[in-house]
């Protein structure tokens, strides 16, 4: 009888041993749920700061790609939902800069009214600036 009792106190032992083992478990994947949701606890659901960052990203790369054609583009600034500025290596002293960067300019209006940033919010209310070496805004009449 005794080697059953021992038997018995050694299967509650690992049954008990497997419920602790699974509770733990159960409380780590819930800590790593609250930590991947949202504050609201709804999944896959984006927040402010990453669509802003989502838009800005987007915006800049396609501006990016579309003024290679250009010589002397720098920087390229995104104030969220207010502005678009390009650095250029522009020499405001000379002839041919206002109409370059007029160019530049309606590059990126076209760029910033094609399909492929429909879902950018508020992109008609982007300014629009280029700038010279010097960190100048070239006027563009």
């Amino acid at each position: 009888m005794s080697y059953l009792k021992k038997i018995t106190f050694v299967g509650l032992g690992v049954v008990l041993v497997c419920i602790i083992v699974f509770s733990f478990s159960l409380i780590k994947t819930s800590a790593e749920k609250d930590l991947v949701f949202s504050p609201e606890g709804k999944e896959n659901e984006k927040t402010d700061s990453q669509i802003v960052v989502s838009e800005i990203t987007t915006i800049t790369e396609e501006v990016s790609e579309g003024l290679k054609a250009f010589e002397g583009i720098g920087d390229i600034q995104t104030d969220y939902q207010k502005s678009l500025t390009v650095r250029t290596s522009l020499d405001s002293t000379k002839s041919e800069t206002e109409i370059i960067a007029k160019e530049i300019k309606i590059k990126i209006e076209k760029i910033i009214n094609s399909k492929e940033l429909d879902s950018i919010s508020k992109i008609d209310s982007y300014k629009i600036y280029v700038k010279d070496k010097d960190g100048n805004d070239i006027s563009i009449n």
